[in-house]
């Protein structure tokens, strides 16, 4: 008989890495989004016409084309650079729009993201780390408040992302700039990059699990169900990110985790309901929220999926199974993985496998790995890995030296 966790359990195998750009549609969020949509098309598409008509017709602007001659006259080494920073300024724009949304509603922002810069709120102030690991590629992460009209608010701040591009637009649109030079070159792909991203995402789709703004603010937003969904989601991620414990977590956000769909905006939900379960010792219940992540884990990121991997065989040490455990932890060695979640999954499939000495060895390379990572991130960390710790220190002895599945399965804690 097939387990409920197929590919958690080795029966099948995990989902390869998507590399196809698939759009998800389903009919009723379609028709939904019909009336909403058809008045974007009705004011922003003419809209867009209007202002490139103007562009090609401005004399201190210059078509697309010949723009795009004149960078490229300076050397494909400086013209490529010029139209990746203007396709970074767009980005940024965008997420500064989200932002501005967010802090008009006074929600708190712990995160600000453009490839490859993050800004993260620690509990000692903002700290820019630069990574291409990152994933989503452009992301504010905020924590909305429960107040009322809660849909119209999330609608704003899904929308605030494609607005802030067309204002940009606009601005540099009009602003006197000499004809024919390289300023006036470099405009001209930042106005028409930021009209294509605005009305890209204010399409109501959702790609490869990726809910475009459009969806948010035409679909999400109209739905009670999924409005529920992602607020349980956000406020589970608030109170992991403030190191609450997670038994203190509100029940009704992990029963709603666990109902929603699995996307790449609202999966650290689904792993804050995981890690809620696993700690409650609930392990169906935990494999239940790994599979669902495995699931969608062809559309995820390297680095997310190699968390997921060593997170799969920290559970199967944790149930006693060392086939399994050793299994997912080979596959999360195939990818890049931090060094303290590496250290952390050798310890507890060590752990598992009955070698006391050397889960402690990888425990404590896990605590100094963890001191290299910033302030709020370790100090979470090695809250509850000094359990993990005290617990090796405790079994480094010859009689408990070799221990059972079962045994150590009941004797290490949680993290």
């Amino acid at each position: 008989m097939r387990s409920a966790t197929p590919i958690l359990d080795l029966e099948t195998k995990p989902p390869a890495s998507q590399n196809d750009f698939r759009v998800n549609v389903s009919l009723k969020g379609l028709l939904k989004a019909v009336p909403a949509a058809l008045g974007v098309i009705v004011v922003v598409i003419p809209a867009i016409i209007f202002l490139l008509v103007g562009i090609l017709e401005a004399d201190s602007f210059m078509p697309v084309e010949h723009a795009l001659d004149t960078i490229f006259q300076c050397g494909v080494f400086i013209a490529l650079p010029l139209i990746v920073f203007a396709m970074f300024l767009v980005a940024v724009v965008h997420e500064a729009g989200h932002a501005a949304v967010a802090r008009f509603y006074k929600w708190p922002i712990f995160e600000f993201r453009v490839l490859p810069f993050s800004l993260q709120k620690q509990s000692d102030g903002w700290k820019l780390r630069v990574s291409w690991r990152l994933s989503l590629a452009g992301l504010v992460v905020a924590n909305p408040s429960t107040s009322a009209q809660f849909h119209s608010k999330i609608r704003m701040y899904a929308l605030g992302g494609p607005l802030m591009n067309l204002v940009a637009a606009i601005f540099i649109l009009f602003m006197p700039v000499p004809a024919g030079s390289m300023l006036a070159a470099f405009s001209i792909v930042f106005v028409t990059w930021s009209f294509v991203m605005s009305f890209v995402n204010l399409l109501p789709l959702h790609i490869r699990d990726l809910e475009l703004d459009g969806y948010v603010a035409l679909v999400v937003s109209r739905n009670p169900q999924r409005l529920s969904q992602r607020l349980a989601g956000l406020k589970m991620r608030s109170h992991v990110f403030h190191g609450k414990p997670l038994n203190e977590m509100n029940r009704r956000w992990v029963a709603l985790a666990e109902s929603g769909r699995v996307s790449l905006q609202n999966r650290l939900g689904t792993w804050a309901a995981y890690a809620y379960w696993l700690q409650q010792r609930q392990f169906d219940r935990a494999a239940l929220m790994l599979e669902r992540m495995l699931q969608k884990s062809g559309h995820f990121d390297e680095g997310f999926r190699a968390s997921l991997f060593a997170e799969c065989a920290v559970f199967g040490a944790l149930r006693g199974q060392k086939p399994v455990a050793q299994t997912w932890k080979n596959r999360a060695s195939e990818f890049f993985l931090p060094e303290c979640l590496r250290r952390r999954c050798n310890t507890f499939v060590a752990w598992a496998e009955g070698d006391a000495e050397t889960a402690y060895q990888e425990a404590i390379l896990a605590k100094d790995a963890a001191l290299k990572l910033d302030d709020n991130t370790h100090r979470r960390f090695l809250l509850e890995w000094s359990l993990v710790i005290e617990a090796l220190e405790n079994a480094r002895t010859p009689k408990t030296g070799e221990m059972t599945p079962s045994e150590a399965t009941a004797s290490i804690p949680n993290t």
